[in-house]
């Protein structure tokens, strides 16, 4: 799951319709990029955007095209941000929180609305595992990190308590990818998914 940092103090700034267009501008970015790490966008609440990796579709190397959609996610925030200040427009700042777990996945409404959707504690806890991460940063969980231990480079954990969580949640920055190795693809349904909150 990503978000923006200091949404609501920029919508008062800027005003309704300048704001939609930013985000407009940043969703339009970062839309490509999921797509081409084989990620599924799953939800866009506001300037936040909810990614499934392993839902609808179950790739054996889920974990690390999430992370590798991450960093590549915050690396594209810097050309767009110098594309906003050339256009006389705030700079942007993105936090990003990597779970994994098990979530229920399906279509999720009524018979007016229906949205294929995932449901479940992953779906939330993924949501503060971001709410704990500065802008330009990307946090991993220790269900996350187990996952793709060995390709990346991580920093410190850092251990915390979030609001629904009886537990203290471990966390670790991801700064890196450990090899240059291009994401796979592969096939199924309900499973062990992976959440990247932006």
């Amino acid at each position: 799951m990503s978000d923006l940092r200091g949404f609501s103090a920029l919508s008062e700034r800027l005003g309704a319709e300048a704001m939609i267009d930013l985000i407009n501008r940043y969703l339009a970015r970062m839309t490509p990029i999921i797509q081409a790490h084989g990620g599924t966008v799953n939800e866009f609440i506001g300037d936040a955007i909810l990614v499934l990796f392993g839902a609808p579709f179950e790739r054996p190397d889920d974990s690390v095209r999430a992370a590798r959609c991450a960093l590549a996610m915050q690396a594209a925030m810097t050309d767009l941000n110098a594309e906003n200040v050339t256009l006389g427009l705030p700079v942007l700042s993105m936090g990003i929180g990597i779970h994994t777990g098990v979530v229920v996945a399906g279509n999720i409404g009524s018979k007016e609305h229906v949205k294929y959707g995932v449901v479940g504690p992953a779906v939330n806890l993924a949501s503060r595992i971001q709410s704990l991460a500065h802008g330009g940063q990307v946090l991993l969980s220790h269900a996350a990190l187990t996952r793709v231990r060995g390709s990346v480079r991580v920093g410190p954990p850092m251990r915390t308590q979030v609001k629904g969580v009886s537990e203290a949640v471990v966390v670790q920055p991801l700064l890196g990818m450990l090899d240059a190795v291009a994401p796979a693809a592969a096939a199924t349904s309900v499973a062990d998914t992976h959440l990247v909150a932006s």
